[in-house]
C-alpha cells in the first residue's frame, strides 16, 4: 500500500476531516517522515489499519465541528456541510455518548448506537467495514420495506380526516387539544414526513450510497415513519379526547423501532461476515 492509498482510506473513513484537521496534518507529516526512513510499504504497515486510526480520530473529534453555532448552550445544526457527521452520530456504537448534537435543528438527539452497545445488543466496534460489506441487498431492501410500512399506513389513514371540519394539530400533555387546523392544512406535514421516510428507505440505493449511509438512513426513516403513523392516528381519530400524553409512548416506540432496525441489520451483517471468514479457509 502506498502513502497516498493509506491517506485516501483514512480520509474516506473520517466523519468530518475538517474537524480532525490538526491531528490529520500531524499524522500525515509523521507518515511521510517514517516513509523516508523505512519506505512506503513498511511505514504504512507500521502505522496500522487506516480505518482503525479514523475511528480513533472520530471518537476524539466532536460530532459538531469546531466553531459550530450554539444557542443558549445547545448546538444548532443548520449547516448542510455538517449534516453527514451529525447523521452518523445518530447510530454510532463506538461513541459512548448517549446524547449527541441533533442532525438538523436545535438541541440534542439520542445516539441509539450507544444505547444498543450499553444494552449489549451490539458490540461497540461492530460498525466496521467487514460487517457493513456483508450486508446484502435483500436485507437492506427488507429493512427498507419495514421502515416504510408505518408511513404508508399513515398515508392510508389520511382520507379519514378529510370529511371532518377540522383536525387537532397540538395537544397539551393533559387536557383536550388546544390547536386546530383545516384537514388540508393539517395533512401536509404528515404527507411530507411519509414521503421522506419512503425516499430514505429506497432512494439511497439508486444514488449508489454506501452501506453505512443506507443503514443510518434506515434507522432515521424507521423513527420518522412510526412517528408519522402515530401523529396521523391521533389527528384523525383523536377528536377532542385528551390524548396528548400519548406523545410520550409514541416517542419511545419510534426510538425502539429505530433501535431494532439498526441492531437487526448489524447482527445480520456480523453473521454474514462471520460465515465469510469461516468459509474462506475452506475455499483455499
Amino acid at each position: 500500500m502506498t502513502v497516498e492509498e493509506w491517506l485516501a482510506r483514512l480520509n474516506a473513513e473520517l466523519l468530518d476531516p475538517r474537524a480532525s484537521r490538526r491531528e490529520l496534518d500531524e499524522l500525515t507529516g509523521a507518515l511521510h517522515e517514517a516513509t523516508d526512513e523505512m519506505g512506503e510499504a513498511a511505514a504504512c504497515e507500521a502505522f496500522g489499519d487506516p480505518a482503525q486510526i479514523a475511528r480513533q480520530l472520530n471518537e476524539h473529534s466532536p460530532a459538531e465541528p469546531a466553531g459550530a453555532t450554539r444557542m443558549i448552550g445547545s448546538p444548532v445544526g443548520l449547516n448542510p456541510l455538517t449534516i453527514h457527521s451529525r447523521l452518523a452520530s445518530a447510530f454510532d456504537p463506538a461513541d459512548a455518548r448517549i446524547l449527541v448534537p441533533h442532525t438538523l435543528g436545535l438541541g440534542w438527539q439520542v445516539n441509539l448506537g450507544a444505547v444498543a452497545a450499553r444494552l449489549h445488543l451490539v458490540d461497540p466496534d461492530q460498525l466496521d467495514e467487514d460487517v457493513l460489506g456483508a450486508l446484502d441487498e435483500r436485507a437492506l431492501t427488507t429493512s427498507g420495506v419495514a421502515a416504510a410500512l408505518p408511513a404508508v399506513a399513515g398515508l392510508a389513514l389520511l382520507p379519514f380526516g378529510l370529511g371532518q371540519e377540522r383536525l387537532p394539530n397540538h395537544w397539551p400533555l393533559f387536557g383536550p387539544p388546544d390547536g386546530w387546523v383545516t384537514p388540508i392544512a393539517g395533512q401536509w406535514m404528515p404527507i411530507t414526513m411519509a414521503l421522506a421516510c419512503i425516499a430514505m428507505s429506497f432512494l439511497p440505493r439508486a444514488f449508489g450510497a454506501s452501506q453505512l449511509w443506507r443503514l443510518l438512513l434506515l434507522v432515521i426513516a424507521s423513527m420518522l415513519s412510526v412517528t408519522c403513523c402515530g401523529v396521523v392516528t391521533m389527528q384523525v381519530f383523536g377528536g377532542y379526547r385528551p390524548i396528548g400524553w400519548l406523545i410520550l409512548p409514541l416517542m419511545l416506540l419510534s426510538c425502539v423501532a429505530a433501535l431494532a432496525q439498526g441492531v437487526l441489520l448489524l447482527r445480520h451483517g456480523a453473521r454474514a461476515a462471520s460465515r465469510t471468514r469461516h468459509a474462506s479457509p475452506n475455499r483455499s
